[in-house]
């Protein structure tokens, strides 16, 4: 986990009674509003809290996102809510690289017999002091490219199968 937060500091609760934290603090929530590329707000955002794992030996972030939508039955212009939704790949990623460092693996679990959470919070964790161990480490090293990861699936079906790997030196 980084030790500086400073890029994410501003987005810090620092004044709540229970979720509130110093800046600095290695622990605490945050609030990030979203925005496009022209750096205006999309009416989404994003509620984490981090723990730096010193006491239970897992750092963590609970991710979830919401998005400003209009009150139903109201006139166009009217009223908006905030509307708890599941967090996108895309916004995981960036609490992710906000978090822990771009050499830093994080995971997310779903653990045997979990109650079905439907809080919409997706929680990233990550072994204090120990790297993950990623599947097929040695024959795929991924990308952001959408063809590697069908790629990587295709050779992951591969190996999985009882009939071995594909040796015939045609596709996959």
């Amino acid at each position: 986990m980084k030790k500086n937060l400073n890029e994410i500091e501003a987005a810090r609760i620092t004044d709540h009674v229970v979720f509130g934290s110093n800046p600095g603090d290695p622990c605490g929530a945050f609030i990030i509003a979203e925005a496009n590329e022209r750096g205006e707000r999309t009416g989404t955002t994003l509620s984490i809290t981090v723990n730096d794992g010193s006491k239970s030996g897992w750092e963590t972030a609970a991710v979830e996102a919401s998005t400003l939508q209009k009150v139903p039955g109201q006139k166009r212009n009217g009223p908006q809510e905030q509307v708890p939704s599941q967090p996108t790949f895309d916004q995981v990623r960036a609490v992710k690289d906000f978090f822990w460092e771009q050499n830093e693996t994080v995971q997310i679990f779903i653990p045997a017999n979990a109650p079905k959470d439907e809080s919409n919070v997706i929680w990233l964790y990550r072994k204090v002091g120990e790297d993950a161990e990623l599947p097929m480490s040695e024959q795929y090293e991924p990308t952001d490219n959408v063809t590697d990861f069908k790629q990587a699936a295709a050779i992951e079906d591969e190996l999985a199968s009882p009939d071995g790997p594909n040796n015939d030196g045609g596709p996959v």
